[in-house]
């Protein structure tokens, strides 16, 4: 497999960045299809949640596919969509989405040196 010239740390990071987009997205639309569907109300926090979720998974799948072509840009975009994260989980007191996102924030980080 040819990877021309691109550190395995970039590969990861474009990779778990667009697989975290499409994860997203898909929940996003399951729940609120399903949602709409039973006729269930949504707390406000969630119905935000999943209008985030439809926001930001196209926006990290856009920039997984740049990271996977060294986008500087990419990855900050993909920093932002994760600190926004980090802080509904700050909000929310959800220890293990904070802990996720910060290593998010760290493959990101050690990505960084690498891109253009």
């Amino acid at each position: 497999m040819k990877n021309d010239g691109r550190p395995v740390v970039v590969s990861v990071a474009a990779v778990v960045i667009l697989l975290l987009g499409l994860a997203g997205l898909l929940l996003a639309l399951i729940a609120g299809v399903g949602s709409l569907l039973l006729h269930v109300d949504l707390p406000a926090f969630y119905a935000l949640a999943l209008v985030f979720w439809c926001t930001a998974g196209p926006c990290l799948i856009l920039a997984g596919y740049n990271l996977w072509r060294r986008k500087k840009w990419a990855a900050q975009l993909a920093a932002a969509i994760i600190l926004l994260d980090v802080a509904t989980a700050i909000v929310r007191g959800n220890g293990a989405s904070l802990a996720v996102d910060m290593l998010f924030l760290v493959l990101i980080g050690l990505a960084w040196k690498y891109l253009k």
